[in-house]
């Protein structure tokens, strides 16, 4: 066993091997909200408040319910630049779902909701001979928050909120260790962790026709327990091999991974009580390197290299439920990656 961690440990830094930890972060959440481009901070009046700005659920009183699936179609394509076959990711349906509820108090200013939604998620799967199985065959990201929350309306005008996060993380990687294109190897790590974190959110409305939200939503920091699975069929290479065949080793692992922060801030305007335009800009920050090992001695290097980045989105709202919205992004959100 100790031949074969060592024979491990050098065969991954010879080769300087990475697989990608493919997620998505999963912004629509609420159909209304998504159908006004997310603009919904400033407005959040119903109970999917809960995510986009806890101090909207103030608005509510007595029972309120919302539940949906969001789902998703990822037509990815890649196609080899030498040869011009086309590979497609093999997971092109997924769904997130989401539930929301929330009850205002008929005789105080206070309303309590809870959240079940799915933050970030997703991933895919590629053929084995793509070229870049040594990056990544499989990759499936799990990311549900349980978010109970409470809303005060201090004043007629403005109201604050606040929410416990109790988040749920789960990572499946797989990729091949050495053979670019066939199946003769493998490395896999599969783990989970419990986090904690928080959520707040303000509304304000300075004027019957305008008012202003700000929400913040903290970050997951997993500390991700679990195991990784690895072996070698054929002698690589075949002619005068350097890494040599060995059977499955399966040993206790762990690693960290992280997900960024996000504040978001809206202005909405409502001109007429038929129209509601609202302008929302949201920042996501994470900048952090993680890693882990296993008993083996392997180490796992989760590299998530974020820059700072945003988005702006207009949304409008007629009362007949026509509906237009724009986006404005800027920076692509992240790059994900895990280095063996």
């Amino acid at each position: 066993m100790k031949t074969v961690g060592v024979l491990i440990i050098i065969l991954l830094a010879a080769f300087s091997e990475k697989l990608l930890a493919d997620g998505f972060r999963l912004p629509d959440q609420d159909a209304f909200a998504t159908a006004r481009g997310e603009g919904f901070t400033a407005t959040a009046d119903n109970a999917s408040a809960i995510y986009y700005n806890p101090a909207g659920i103030s608005q509510l009183k007595g029972w309120n319910f919302r539940t949906g699936i969001y789902g998703i179609y990822l037509p990815l394509t890649y196609e080899q630049p030498n040869t011009g076959r086309t590979f497609e990711n093999n997971k092109t349906l997924q769904a997130a779902p989401q539930m929301f509820g929330a009850y205002g108090l008929n005789d105080y200013p206070i309303t309590f909701g809870l959240g079940v939604f799915a933050p970030y998620g997703l991933g895919l799967h590629w053929a084995q001979d793509t070229g870049f199985r040594t990056l990544g065959i499989e990759s499936l990201v799990t990311n549900i928050s349980i978010n109970p929350t409470v809303a005060w309306q201090v004043c007629p005008n403005f109201s604050i909120g606040a929410g416990l996060a109790i988040n749920y993380g789960a990572v499946n990687l797989r990729s091949g260790l050495v053979w670019p294109t066939q199946s003769h190897d493998q490395f896999r790590f599969k783990g989970d962790d419990w986090d904690v974190g928080y959520s707040f959110g303000a509304l304000w409305r300075p004027h019957e026709k305008v008012s202003l939200g700000v929400a913040f939503r903290s970050g997951n920091d997993y500390d991700l327990q679990g195991h990784t699975e690895y072996f070698n069929k054929v002698p690589f290479p075949k002619v005068a091999p350097l890494v040599p065949a060995f059977p499955k080793q399966h040993v206790t692992a762990e690693a960290d991974v992280s997900f960024p922060l996000n504040v978001v801030a809206g202005l909405s305007f409502r001109p007429t009580p038929k129209w509601n335009i609202e302008f929302r800009r949201r920042l996501h920050r994470l900048d952090v390197a993680r890693h882990g090992n296993d008993q083996a001695g392997t180490w796992i290097r989760f590299v998530v290299a974020q820059k700072n980045s945003s988005d702006a989105r207009l949304g409008r709202r007629l009362v007949l439920q026509i509906r237009r919205n724009a986006l404005f992004r800027q920076r692509l959100v992240s790059e994900r990656r895990v280095y063996l």
